[in-house]
């Protein structure tokens, strides 16, 4: 059936020319956003109905994915910035039949050095954990290798030695966004809080209108 298709090369070409065109990017990452902000919206509603009983959905843990989806938006967005502000399009379509940022091309904070586009602390520290969970933590029970893993505090055996320790780590490490924000550790077992979310929001409008305020239509 071959005679049928276009060739593998012409189809690529064809698609590279659209890919370079910011807008393109943009567009994918709209996509992702709102798909993350679907499943934010209700994430304790998918298992009951309207008379608080259980509905056909099982139970399930959807923070991971929502974090997912969300770094998958910011990878498309900050993208769509470096190909209108650096250029880097040429770059990453220099050889013929590939598209290769490099080794770091899905690591965020990365990413975001690359475009200069400042952080704030609490910004940095919840886009790292987005990237984890883009990376590994929202699609596998497992990171590829122990390095990648967040770091886990040693066990304790009662509350009371854990809230001294916690009110030792404070006092000792004020500033740390791991007290300011918390561990990735414990983020990753728990729900997209409001804070979270808020600079999440607060990124991905910052970044749009960037992109809007760059000579080309979104």
């Amino acid at each position: 059936m071959k005679e049928y298709y276009t060739s593998i090369r012409d189809h690529w070409d064809t698609e590279v020319f659209y890919t370079k065109d910011p807008n393109v990017w943009v567009a994918e990452a709209i996509n992702l956003w709102f798909s993350a902000k679907v499943l934010y919206d209700q994430q304790w509603e998918w298992t009951r109905d309207e008379n608080d009983s259980i509905d056909s959905y099982p139970a399930f843990w959807g923070h991971r994915v929502i974090r997912m989806l969300m770094g998958f938006a910011f990878e498309n967005l900050i993208k769509a910035y470096l190909i209108k502000e650096k250029g880097k399009d040429v770059e990453w379509f220099r050889k013929e039949g590939k598209f290769k940022i490099g080794g770091r091309g899905h690591d965020l904070i990365w990413l975001f050095e690359e475009a200069d586009f400042k952080l704030s602390d609490s910004e940095s520290h919840y886009l790292g954990l987005m990237a984890m969970c883009s990376l590994w933590a929202g699609r596998y029970p497992i990171a590829a290798n122990e390095n990648a893993m967040p770091r886990k505090r040693k066990f304790k055996p009662s509350s009371e030695d854990l809230l001294k320790r916690s009110a030792e780590i404070r006092k000792k490490y004020p500033t740390d966004p791991r007290v300011q924000f918390g561990d990735y550790w414990d983020l990753l077992h728990g729900g997209v809080g409001n804070f979270e979310y808020d600079c999440a929001q607060n990124i991905f409008d910052r970044l749009e209108e960037e992109l809007c305020n760059r000579s080309f239509d979104i």
